[in-house]
């Protein structure tokens, strides 16, 4: 079984993991604070979502 850090590892550049660390460490956080952090991180990165039909297509069903 693969494990989500090896599945993950082609997103996590080595520069974020050493930002991470790096605030992790100054800011002296605990585990739940360090996870909420990063999940903040991710949710306030801006995407887009590619659809293959239109939405009027979708909601036409």
């Amino acid at each position: 079984m693969q494990k989500l850090v090896d599945y993950d590892s082609p997103l996590a550049t080595p520069d974020i993991m050493q930002k991470f660390k790096s605030i992790y460490e100054s800011q002296n956080l605990g585990y739940y604070e360090f996870a909420e952090m990063v999940i903040t991180f991710i949710q306030n990165m801006p995407y887009t979502l590619i659809l293959n039909k239109t939405a009027l297509e979708y909601g036409n069903k």
